[in-house]
């Protein structure tokens, strides 16, 4: 359920939300709020095909149906606006930024052919992810993972084989993790968003800004309405993006290794996770099930509290408790400090830990 019960009139509400998006943003952002908005009863009206909604298999904590197509309404938007504003660019310099776009088109594409036929084999993702990813860090070395704090682990990296190998595990882990932590409203919008305003923060690229307006808007959209979600497209995307740009100003020194890891901690715990859990239980690692956190936290306050906004109210702890404070950290004492984001993020380990396993052993919690 979401936060609409809460009040009688959704017009009021969506009015409310629009006027504070206009004067915090623009006519564009709410635009975009409107779209979000009206295209699920427009799809209802013309009765599409069911085949773009989600259901409990492939989206286990909903109650009812949601559109998909969150992650293309953003991509749509976002480049409407890129296209619109003259000094809005990739922050990769001109001459590499089209084997980029090729290859995020392509993983994009993949996101949507999964939403629209309602799922693809996960081998055949696995292998297109794979080499897509494969293809795009033969090409531009930046993308490549080349050091860290740990010597012994550099001196494998100095083989380029193994940073190949060890990117690609990175890049396309991180956009299975995103796809798994996409599992209540709001997560993994507010831990995108909560990373785009860093990036703006410390690059001051408006590309990043405009990603995180868009972001906060779906955010605010989906733990309130609870009609759409960002679906595999904007998984997908959204995983490949801020996992290359991490890994790009990862190795330009903008960002230590602290800072990235306490605010992507939670995509990254679950899918490590749920593959020690599948291969635990003789499973295969790569097949989805419903036994992630945020599952756990959904079945906790619905059958314990009996809460009916519990679906976003799951989604707005993780966010509060695996994201937030390091960006709360980053506002007070900025880059600097990385072994206290690494005390944020052990501390955030040890709560998640603490958490699964006190909810997965709950008798009531099923």
């Amino acid at each position: 359920m979401s936060f609409k019960k809460l009040f009688k009139n959704e017009f009021y509400i969506l009015t409310f939300i629009g006027v504070i998006i206009y004067f915090l943003f623009d006519i564009v952002s709410v635009l975009f709020l409107l779209t979000l908005y009206i295209l699920p009863y427009l799809i209802n009206k013309f009765n599409y095909s069911s085949k773009y909604y989600s259901d409990n298999k492939n989206h286990g904590i909903n109650n009812f149906h949601n559109l998909r197509l969150g992650g293309f309404i953003i991509i749509i938007f976002l480049l409407i606006s890129v296209l619109n504003s003259t000094s809005t660019s990739l922050y990769l310099s001109n001459d590499k930024n089209i084997i980029y776009l090729v290859t995020m088109i392509s993983i994009i594409f993949l996101g949507f052919i999964d939403d629209i036929l309602g799922g693809v084999h996960y081998l055949l993702k696995f292998n297109i992810l794979f080499f897509s990813i494969l293809i795009l860090i033969l090409i531009n070395n930046e993308f490549i993972f080349q050091i860290t704090s740990f010597e012994i682990i550099n001196s494998f990296l100095q083989f380029k084989v193994f940073s190949i190998i060890l990117t690609v595990i990175i890049i396309s882990g991180f956009i299975n993790a995103t796809n798994i932590s996409d599992g209540a409203n709001g997560i993994l919008s507010g831990i995108s968003s909560i990373t785009f305003l860093l990036l703006f923060e410390e690059t001051n690229n408006p590309f990043f800004f405009i990603i995180f307006k868009f972001l906060l808007i779906f955010f605010i959209y989906n733990t309130v309405f609870s009609r759409i979600i960002l679906g595999d497209t904007g998984s997908y995307f959204l995983g490949f993006l801020i996992s290359t740009v991490c890994i790009y100003f990862y190795n330009n020194f903008t960002f230590s290794a602290g800072i990235l890891g306490s605010i992507l901690i939670y995509p990254c715990l679950e899918v490590i996770v749920s593959i020690i859990r599948r291969l635990l239980k003789k499973r295969n690692p790569l097949k989805p099930d419903n036994k992630h956190l945020h599952n756990l936290i959904f079945y906790f306050l619905e059958n314990n509290l009996r809460l009916k906004f519990s679906n976003s109210l799951t989604g707005v702890f993780v966010v509060l408790i695996f994201s937030f404070p390091s960006y709360l950290a980053y506002q007070i004492i900025g880059t600097s400090f990385n072994n206290f984001y690494w005390l944020i993020f052990l501390t955030q380990c040890i709560i998640y830990i603490t958490i699964y396993f006190y909810l997965s052993t709950n008798k009531h919690n099923a």
